[in-house]
């Protein structure tokens, strides 16, 4: 299969993962290999074909371990093929699908941050804010990240009262040792950039 895919020739691949899937049907080492099938698609910039394979994971084996993380790349790969209704979509049934899932936390601050590199700045901020709001792990250290990635979302969508609401949450984090630096410099160069941007409008 990985032999079509990086010769281009993807109608061959297509038949390679259909046998697959039939020759191996119910073997969880078929799934894997099935996500590995759509991570292959992607870093040849197939997304098309990546999101196929993350959907029928999702669809077909949702109670698997690879369930969540196939639903979260199904939005990045929606997101990098400028759908912004599918991913929208693709992230609220993420939330849906697999509330109470101790991954979920940091895979709704994954998608965020995916959301926040190509401009979509208000989606970013919605899960950046959901994921601080059911928490994303022990020791805080995503917290910390996805608070930072709120204000950056903030700032971007030129909300200076939201921006300083998110900052002040931030100093108020017990976690805060040793990130605080790489924080100003991370937010004073998004409002460097966001200025600039505006200058040029």
């Amino acid at each position: 299969v990985f032999s079509a895919i990086d010769a281009g020739d993807i109608a061959a691949a297509k038949v390679a993962v259909d046998d697959l899937l039939v020759t191996y049907s119910g073997d969880p080492d078929a799934i894997r290999a099935v996500n590995d099938i759509a991570g292959r698609y992607r870093s040849c910039h197939k997304y098309a074909e990546a999101a196929e394979m993350y959907k029928y994971i999702v669809t077909n084996h949702s109670d698997s371990p690879e369930a969540i993380g196939a639903q979260a790349r199904m939005v990045k790969v929606y997101i990098s093929l400028n759908d912004d209704q599918a991913a929208e979509a693709a992230a609220d049934e993420l939330l849906v699908k697999f509330a109470g899932d101790g991954q979920l936390g940091g895979r709704i601050y994954e998608i965020a941050d995916c959301f926040h590199r190509y401009c979509k700045f208000e989606k970013a901020k919605q899960l950046y804010q959901y994921a601080i709001e059911i928490g994303l792990s022990v020791n805080g250290r995503y917290e910390i990240w996805a608070q930072t990635g709120l204000a950056k979302a903030e700032v971007r969508l030129g909300d200076d009262v939201g921006a300083e609401s998110a900052i002040a949450k931030l100093t108020q984090l017990s976690h805060l040792a040793g990130e605080m630096e790489k924080i100003i410099i991370i937010f004073a160069r998004d409002r460097k950039s966001t200025r600039l941007n505006s200058s040029h409008i």
